[in-house]
């Protein structure tokens, strides 16, 4: 919810309202978060274009089939990519060395192939929405590729441009990762069918990281659970916190936190006695149950 009397509130909405529908930012080509999120953006769109399944191709979606497509179609689907997502990335200015990032790229799309084809995988669909009830909740999203193995396992993967695999690999240590319980749920519930395996895919690392197995000589990081964390209902907190939450902005309360100290926030204090979502404290991140607005 904005509150449209304060300036900056309704400047934040503005402002994010045209850099997702416009595709203008009044970030400079030099802010390196904001190249790095386009760069991701960039490899998002060759990957589906690559790796999504054919509908009128039998054999689409089959490791064979998409070694063909990057074989042929790389040099398209990167300019393609880049004209429709990353055009800001093209300007003399930027600190971004195109063909580095095209060779990087195209290695990771490899890499990612491999994992794919030793797994006995194939793609069941790229950019794949999600919708559904999840508690009272409407959940909407976007899985990043959806596939399956020979015995109709699902498995999830999750692409993240990133410069470290910390974040990520913790989110899964702490079983916080709340967008991949979703995701299971929605999908469980929509093919009913069993999700395997759930991974982050990081780039230009092409390191995948899961908690559980994945086979064959790939860049694999498997993460042990958080003992404490390990059986937590992330479904039932992201219900709690949710409750929690509106009840207070219906009261007419908004803990704006960039000034308190973490034991000050009532949020953070009834965590463990509410069963609510942990908070995010990492490197860079603002403190704080919410994020920028």
């Amino acid at each position: 919810k904005i509150d449209f009397s304060c300036p900056e509130q309704v400047q934040k909405l503005v402002d994010y309202v045209i850099e997702k529908f416009a595709k203008f930012s009044d970030n400079t080509p030099e802010d390196q978060n904001y190249l790095s999120s386009r760069t991701g953006t960039v490899a998002h769109k060759v990957i589906e274009l690559l790796f999504s399944p054919d509908k009128n191709t039998k054999e689409s979606g089959s490791a064979e089939y998409i070694q063909k497509q990057i074989g042929t179609g790389f040099d398209k689907a990167f300019e393609e990519a880049l004209k429709k997502e990353g055009e800001i990335l093209l300007q003399e200015q930027t600190s971004l060395d195109i063909k580095k990032f095209k060779t990087q790229l195209k290695d990771c799309l490899e890499q990612l192939l491999k994992g794919i084809k030793e797994n006995n995988l194939h793609v069941l669909a790229c950019e794949k929405e999600v919708v559904g009830k999840v508690g009272t909740l409407t959940i909407k999203g976007f899985i990043d590729m959806l596939l399956a193995d020979s015995d109709g396992n699902i498995y999830i993967f999750d692409f993240k441009w990133t410069s470290s695999a910390d974040r990520h690999a913790n989110l899964i240590k702490e079983n916080k990762s709340y967008q991949f319980a979703l995701y299971e749920e929605l999908v469980e519930k929509e093919m009913k069918a069993n999700v395997k395996n759930v991974a982050y895919f990081l780039l230009p690392a092409s390191t995948f990281v899961s908690s559980k197995e994945l086979k064959g000589a790939i860049n694999f990081q498997k993460v042990e659970l958080d003992p404490e964390r390990k059986g937590k209902n992330l479904l039932e907190e992201i219900q709690k916190s949710y409750d929690y939450r509106k009840k207070e902005i219906s009261e007419g309360k908004l803990e704006e936190n960039s000034n308190w100290e973490k034991e000050d926030i009532t949020y953070e204090n009834q965590i463990d006695s509410h069963e609510f979502m942990p908070v995010d404290y990492y490197k860079g991140k603002k403190s704080g149950a919410y994020n920028d607005i």
